[in-house]
């Protein structure tokens, strides 16, 4: 990884979280300085969908690079809680981009998903081409993530906000507690004894998984990347 991190005053939202742990761990390796919001921070009482507390920080730190992961990610509790998982993933992600627009960052790294891409018939997992059009979902935590995906695009074409949008896949690695997920379920029931257990009910059966230190990796060089943009601002 290059030197520009070292010293730069980097804002993580969601750096609580499984992504956001590593991420914010590998910055301290990098020596830069950071700072972490989350969806709710009881020791800190701010919160990514609270626009007058997030902003406390943004004048107070004054980032220069903000990578935004904060979200509701669990496709499951979308349907039992589709007012929080809109809540966090819409108005936490427009809270942050307006943010970042006032405070002239340089650089926006905004943590998309795949499921932005909606259900192509033509796509069974794999590879799916960038410039697919972003279709209607069939839950709340996609639909809200293809919602903050398109205004992370709007405040960058609008505002020439220097932003990058990763669509990630499933990812994996140490520190997930999310039990739902393949591989961290199967590693947990294992050691438990029991048997592990592959869902069906869908065609779709192929899926993509990134390992959490290459998610981490791409993030950061999205980041430098959009620093690099000339135009930026208005």
């Amino acid at each position: 990884m290059s030197e520009y991190w070292k010293s730069k005053r980097v804002l993580v939202t969601g750096g609580a979280g499984f992504i956001g742990r590593h991420l914010v761990r590998r910055l301290h390796e990098l020596d830069a300085e950071y700072k972490v919001f989350d969806i709710k921070s009881p020791r800190d009482h701010e919160d990514v969908t609270t626009g007058s507390l997030s902003r406390e920080g943004f004048v107070w730190f004054k980032p220069q690079v903000v990578i935004h992961l904060a979200a509701q990610t669990e496709v499951r509790k979308s349907y039992t809680e589709p007012w929080e998982t809109y809540r966090t993933n819409i108005l936490g992600t427009l809270n942050v981009l307006e943010l970042c627009r006032i405070s002239k960052v340089e650089s926006v790294v905004v943590a998309s998903s795949d499921k932005a891409y909606g259900d192509h018939s033509e796509w069974r997992g794999g590879e799916v081409a960038e410039n697919y059009k972003l279709l209607h979902n069939a839950d709340p935590y996609s639909s809200s993530k293809k919602v903050a995906d398109e205004l992370a695009q709007d405040y960058a074409r609008l505002y020439r906000l220097p932003i990058r949008i990763a669509r990630m896949v499933n990812t994996y690695g140490p520190g997930q507690l999310n039990e739902t997920t393949l591989v961290t379920g199967t590693i947990l029931r294992l050691l438990r004894g029991e048997r592990p257990v592959i869902y069906k009910g869908s065609e779709n059966t192929k899926r993509e998984w990134l390992f959490v230190d290459d998610a981490v990796s791409a993030y950061l060089l999205l980041a430098e990347d959009a620093a690099k943009d000339e135009k930026r601002g208005m």
